[in-house]
């Protein structure tokens, strides 16, 4: 299925938010998810709904990662 994943049109094999993210984490070497977000559409998905939230075609997701500085 085609989405715009952090800006980029991809294909995807991935039902879930989960899936994505596991997928996300194995190709980045990302050890946690600690401080990483999940938007769809514009709307926060907190980490305990990744599992049951589903992705459609057309789905805008952004995943970033909250860094501290001043």
């Amino acid at each position: 299925m085609k989405i715009c994943l952090n800006g980029k049109n991809i294909q995807i094999a991935c039902a879930t938010l989960q899936e994505l993210w596991d997928r996300e984490q194995a190709e980045r070497e990302i050890e946690s998810s600690k401080g990483f977000a999940i938007a769809v559409n514009n709307t926060l998905v907190s980490k305990r709904d990744w599992s049951t939230t589903s992705i459609h075609v057309d789905d805008k997701i952004e995943i970033v990662r909250a860094i501290s500085g001043g």
